[in-house]
């Protein structure tokens, strides 16, 4: 008997705020509803691009998004989770873990997450620490096939 209303409960679907939420107060997946819907009413999202989402009025709108520090976070998330498989919140985590010092020169790093480059293997695609732009510029020019040449130029010049 227990079982079963445990059970009604949590089936129990309310909405609170604009997201709809079990009896626990989890967020509920709308994704299968939206697919029922979209299969239910054909070209409606179609029309819905056309009068809206393509008039100027929508661009604008979406500009608009586009340029506010919420869409171009939201940018920088996306990007760096199909690049790398992490978010900006793991990179602000590597970021304390690092306690704010550069993972190669060891000074401190900007506050500012946009100002500091997360550091990768080229082969591998491996994140390895945050550090300052030119300290990554200097990794990717140490890793490349220019440093012995660059080395040997050095060299030969040092003595004149």
């Amino acid at each position: 008997m227990i079982r079963v209303n445990l059970l009604r409960r949590v089936k129990a679907i309310k909405y609170r705020g604009h997201h709809k939420r079990d009896a626990v107060g989890n967020v509920v997946s709308r994704a299968a509803e939206t697919r029922r819907h979209r299969l239910a009413h054909p070209g409606q999202r179609k029309r819905w691009d056309t009068t809206y989402r393509q008039s100027e009025a929508g661009e604008a709108s979406h500009q608009k998004y586009n340029d506010s520090e919420k869409g171009q976070r939201a940018a920088q998330n996306q990007y760096l989770q199909w690049k790398y498989g992490k978010g900006l919140a793991d990179k602000a985590e590597q970021h304390e873990k690092q306690q704010g010092l550069c993972g190669v020169c060891g000074k401190p790093l900007s506050v500012n997450l946009d100002e500091c480059h997360w550091d990768h293997n080229h082969k591998t695609g491996e994140l390895r620490d945050v550090v300052h732009p030119r300290c990554n510029i200097a990794i990717g020019f140490i890793e490349s096939e220019l440093l012995t040449p660059v080395l040997t130029y050095l060299k030969r010049h040092d003595n004149v």
